[in-house]
């Protein structure tokens, strides 16, 4: 399934760059009219995954 797949918006700035905003989490019909789907929101663990990711950096 699609499950981990990224939920992405298009910047204005830089042209023609994209920003992840979610990870797909589950939904019964995903992408299709009037079908919910969950994702979680990448804003509220940033701290933690800036922390994985550039922990080599402190």
């Amino acid at each position: 399934g699609d499950s981990g797949g990224p939920l992405q918006r298009v910047l204005i700035e830089p042209y023609c760059m994209y920003s992840l905003v979610g990870i797909t989490s589950f939904g019964k019909f995903c992408a299709f009219k009037n079908s919910p789907a969950v994702y979680t929101r990448i804003s509220y663990y940033l701290d933690w995954i800036e922390k994985i990711v550039w922990a080599d950096e402190i």
